[in-house]
């Protein structure tokens, strides 16, 4: 018996869907918290939002429906809500996003072991990789 196959293709789905649900919840108290952002390594929102610009907030909020949209795609996929369209599309794009994103915790490891980054935005893209990862293994089995 293959691996993937151990898990129900929905299981999988759900786990996206659920790691969506709490980038979503992450980045709605980040919008209203932005003093975090240095925190989270945006240290360029962070100074824009010290200087009395709002794009950070809006660029949070933007991502934040972002993030919902994708976990609603996790959950249709699971059958746990309605069908959404474009289904496969919006599936694939999610894998892509997050693979691409996740591609950065080799300059991250670097960082962390040369410069003294912390630790945290390797875990960042880490949950990138992982959340990529329970979408391909929830499409393989579709």
């Amino acid at each position: 018996m293959e691996w993937t196959k151990l898990v129900d293709t929905s299981t999988y789905f759900i786990l996206g869907g659920l790691a969506n649900s709490l980038f979503t919840t992450l980045h709605m108290m980040l919008a209203a918290k932005p003093t975090w952002y240095r925190y989270f390594g945006a240290d360029k929102l962070a100074e824009m939002h010290e200087k009395g610009s709002n794009f950070p907030q809006w660029a949070t909020v933007a991502l934040v429906f972002l993030f919902g949209i994708w976990a609603a795609y996790g959950f249709s996929a699971a059958g746990a809500i309605q069908p959404l369209p474009f289904m496969r599309t919006m599936i694939i794009i999610i894998i892509v996003v997050y693979f691409l994103r996740s591609l950065m915790i080799l300059s991250e490891i670097f960082k962390v072991i040369f410069r003294g980054y912390r630790f945290r935005f390797i875990i960042f893209s880490a949950g990138a990789f992982a959340t990529s990862m329970m979408y391909y293994l929830g499409l393989k089995g579709m």
